[in-house]
């Protein structure tokens, strides 16, 4: 979703203290500007050979944790639970903190505290919010990028088996 051109306008969110809604927003940022490359990665899970599927980024919670939470919603998965499985990846993810920074105690500085820090999730719940302000949610702005009613009942059929 990052691509090789440099997203544009990012200067705009360097204004937002807020650290959650500043990570949302810049979620909001490139899927505005990366839709080609959801309509990619959407036609290839909606696809006959589309399963199983490894998505990935380099940190393992931005990109990956946005199509994790569209899929989650075309499945009808409610918000509640989007955001908080957003969140647990903190629970994960802080093992290998701990493995880049020994002098970091578990007890002093647990998965919650790195979860604020780095996958707050509140997060991705401003993202959804902005995706219903902007398209209807999820499934509006997939078919917005030119994903059809049928590619959209494909995944939620292949993925909810």
């Amino acid at each position: 979703m990052s691509g090789d051109v440099p997203l544009q306008n990012s200067h705009a969110l360097e204004g937002i203290e807020d650290s959650a809604e500043r990570r949302g927003r810049g979620y909001c940022h490139i899927l505005d500007q990366r839709k080609h490359i959801l309509h990619q990665i959407f036609s290839i899970l909606a696809g006959p050979d589309g399963l199983p599927v490894l998505v990935h980024c380099n940190a393992g919670k931005d990109r990956a944790g946005i199509a994790a939470a569209f899929v989650l919603d075309i499945c009808g998965v409610p918000r509640e639970t989007i955001i908080e499985d957003y969140g647990l990846t903190a629970r994960y993810l802080v093992r290998r903190y701990y493995a880049q920074n020994p002098d970091v105690s578990p007890d002093e500085y647990t998965w919650l505290d790195y979860q604020q820090d780095v996958c707050p999730p509140r997060s991705i719940g401003v993202t959804l919010d902005q995706l219903d302000k902007d398209y209807g949610g999820v499934e509006g702005y997939l078919r917005d990028t030119g994903i059809t009613d049928d590619q959209l009942a494909a995944i939620k059929e292949a993925m909810t088996e």
